[in-house]
């Protein structure tokens, strides 16, 4: 989880494997419009992020599975979900999507939600989440 508002500097390469959660309220996080106090101003300036990636996450979520909340003056970039699984911890409970924001990567299935596919394409499209294990790449 990175939760920054403002300032400067780089954060880059990280790559998180092979972990488990259990009721977490959001498992994958970026925010970079994060407050802890009862009221911020919006800062312009943000830290970079790039090339992070989530790598055989899977588990369950209370609220919300995935949350990229970038700066609109510097994105996220290189954000890459490859075999995420994140279920609602209740069956029953609503499936919140994932949330992204000026938020730029790749995805390689499977992964779960496929509201994941809110990441973005440097061309602004969205990506297409696969649904099915694959040994190639193109």
């Amino acid at each position: 989880m990175f939760c920054i508002q403002g300032g400067i500097g780089t954060v880059k390469n990280i790559t998180f494997t092979n972990i488990k959660v259990s009721n977490v309220k959001t498992p994958i996080m970026i925010d970079q419009f994060y407050c802890d106090q009862s009221s911020c101003h919006n800062k312009t300036d943000a830290v970079s992020i790039s090339d992070i990636t989530y790598q055989g996450i899977t588990g369950t979520y209370s609220y919300e599975p995935i949350r990229f909340a970038c700066s609109d003056s510097v994105p996220c970039t290189g954000l890459n979900l490859m075999n995420v699984h994140l279920i609602p911890v209740n069956w029953w409970q609503y499936k919140r999507k994932a949330f992204c924001w000026k938020s730029y990567g790749a995805a390689w299935g499977p992964v779960e939600p496929l509201s994941a596919g809110c990441l973005e394409r440097s061309n602004n499209r969205l990506i297409k989440i696969l649904t099915k294990p694959h040994n190639y790449t193109c």
